[in-house]
């Protein structure tokens, strides 16, 4: 399904990184430091400054969600990760002007159209509101059922 573009790349911490939808407050978000692996930021949470510097544009595609986030094993400061929609991630691999933005904005649009194919309501079959009889014996029976119904 996702045969084209970054998969999962190693961090600067030497974890893999990949590039997952995940529902954040009942809407799909991508972490902000697993774009940024994408990305080929040497420190996915530089991202966070490409994110804070242009925080207004990317609040115009919906809110900017964040969490608190632990960046190390032992412990570490605290930082703000932001998980973003499909429009902001597309925005901030623009605004991040590396070389495989163009690659990564292709799996982010592919990324997101198979999380929401995978969560999209099965379709309900209409039922038809008057079906045509086929055989003699179903309009002889529509007219005995539409006589007593009326």
């Amino acid at each position: 399904m996702f045969s084209k573009g970054p998969k999962t790349v190693i961090s600067e911490t030497g974890r893999a990184v990949a590039l997952s939808i995940t529902p954040y407050e009942g809407e799909p978000r991508v972490l902000d430091t697993a774009l940024a692996a994408q990305l080929g930021m040497a420190r996915p949470t530089n991202i966070r400054g490409v994110i804070e510097t242009h925080r207004d544009e990317l609040q115009a595609f919906g809110g900017l969600h964040s969490a608190r986030a632990n960046l190390g094993a032992q412990g570490g400061r605290p930082a703000e990760a932001f998980y973003l929609n499909r429009q902001q991630a597309l925005l901030v691999c623009i605004l991040s002007k590396t070389d495989k933005a163009k690659a990564v904005r292709a799996e982010v649009i592919r990324r997101f159209d198979a999380y929401e194919e995978l969560t999209r309501p099965a379709p309900v079959p209409a039922t038809p509101v008057f079906q045509v009889p086929q055989t003699f014996s179903e309009a002889l029976r529509l007219v005995v059922t539409t006589r007593h119904e009326g």
